[in-house]
């Protein structure tokens, strides 16, 4: 299931109904979760993040190169 769904805006409204009483349309449910995903790259740095390098190809032990 992708972050932004219609099935995780509702349930954000459920949440939110049940802990302040308020109930939000489903636009705003999505505009929350915008901002929330936004805030959680910002703080992870998710864009900045270095990518890590492959390992670099290690050789059998029992590998031998024969040059002709």
């Amino acid at each position: 299931m992708s972050i932004l769904s219609p099935q995780s805006a509702c349930e954000l409204r459920r949440i939110i109904k049940e802990s302040t009483g308020r109930d939000i349309s489903q636009g705003e449910a999505y505009a929350i979760w915008h901002y929330l995903i936004k805030l959680l790259q910002l703080l992870w740095r998710v864009e900045t993040r270095k990518e890590i390098p492959p390992p670099p190809h290690q050789l059998s032990l029992f590998h031998s190169s024969k040059k002709p």
